[in-house]
């Protein structure tokens, strides 16, 4: 029988050595896992981060296209031109020339806005 109880003393030590070897690389892989997630986040932030100063940088082209476009000189009145309409017939050249007034009357005041 004692050789049974020094058998059984034997699993039992190997059992424990197992266990803290196998609790050691749990730890170890959980420090690892923690550092791989320590750096993803810190590689999301930095992604972040790039993406803002793009979006940035290509907002600031896009006001910056925005002034310029509204910086264009403007046209002088147009001359009245007399137009066909589809039946051949000369169209009113009054109703256009209103038309174009009426366009350049409403653009008028968001060109002076962004002077």
């Amino acid at each position: 029988m004692t050789d049974l109880s020094k058998n059984v003393e034997e699993m039992m030590t190997r059992l424990a050595e197992n266990a803290r070897t196998e609790a050691e690389f749990v730890r170890t892989l959980s420090d690892a896992l923690r550092r791989v997630d320590e750096q993803l986040l810190r590689d999301v932030r930095n992604v972040a981060v790039q993406h803002e100063l793009r979006r940035e940088a290509i907002l600031g082209e896009l006001q910056e296209l925005a002034v310029r476009l509204c910086a264009l000189p403007v046209r002088g009145p147009s001359p009245d031109v007399a137009t066909i309409d589809h039946h051949g017939q000369p169209a009113q050249v009054e109703y256009e020339n209103s038309k174009r007034h009426e366009l350049r009357s409403r653009l008028a005041p968001s060109h002076a806005e962004h002077q």
